[in-house]
Parts: structure tokens; C-alpha cells; sequence
């Protein structure tokens, strides 16, 4: 369970072998884990628009996420070539002190989709 006053940095690496794969990274709450999908609370980034992340289909990918849960922070970029970060949508449904956890879902997968967690690290503060 995520500590809400820490920060948190995921990088995850994504192997796409279709355009049309899609995988979901973002927060689930500590009472829906085992019940609902990672979609459904809106707390997520929808990996599947090139464009968006400038990802290559056949090639491995690295996102950086980040999140607070005081702060209700949950946003990503590129990793390591930062360009900016793109900010979750929903973030301010984040409970501050509330409980919650990573997801990793893969929602539209494809025969050699991999997603890979490289690190996962607890920050007093963000670099």
C-alpha cells in the first residue's frame, strides 16, 4: 500500500507488438483491489496512443510515473528523454490520505505484449 505523505516513481518498460495493444498503469483503492478492473476509477493512463507517449510499436518503450497521494499527483513521461509530464485527468478524485495501490493491467493484449516494472522507488522528494 502506498504511503500517502510519500513519493513515489515507477518505470515501467513496454513492449507493444500491435498498434492496437493497450495497458493500463494508475491507482486502485484499497477497498475495490480484487473487485473491479484498474479502469474504473479513472485513476490511470491508457497506454495504447503512440502519439501520446511517443511509443513505437515493436520496439521497447520506458514511461516514468509518478505519485503523491497527499498532493493528488499521478502524472508520466518519457523515460529517459524527459519531455514534459502529462498530468492524470482525474487526479483530484485522489483521497488525500486515502489507501491505495499501483495497477498494472493489460487490457487489449497481443500474442508478445511484455510490460516490465524496471524500478520501483519511495522518495521523500522527486529529483
Amino acid at each position: 500500500m502506498l504511503k500517502p505523505h510519500k513519493k513515489y516513481e515507477l518505470i515501467i518498460q513496454f513492449y507493444k507488438s500491435n498498434c492496437e495493444s493497450t495497458f493500463y498503469v494508475g491507482l486502485i483503492p484499497d477497498q475495490v483491489k480484487h473487485n473491479q478492473g484498474l479502469d474504473s476509477h479513472g485513476l490511470i493512463f491508457e497506454i495504447n496512443d503512440i502519439q501520446d507517449y511517443n511509443l513505437q510499436s515493436q520496439e521497447n518503450n520506458t514511461l516514468l510515473f509518478q505519485v503523491c497521494i497527499n498532493k493528488q499527483l499521478i502524472q508520466c513521461d518519457g523515460f529517459p528523454k524527459s519531455q514534459q509530464f502529462q498530468q492524470n485527468n482525474n487526479s483530484n478524485k485522489i483521497i488525500i490520505n486515502g489507501n491505495y495501490y499501483f495497477g498494472l493491467e493489460f487490457y487489449d493484449d497481443y500474442l508478445g505484449d511484455k510490460m516490465n516494472s524496471i524500478s520501483f522507488n519511495e522518495l521523500d522528494e522527486f529529483q
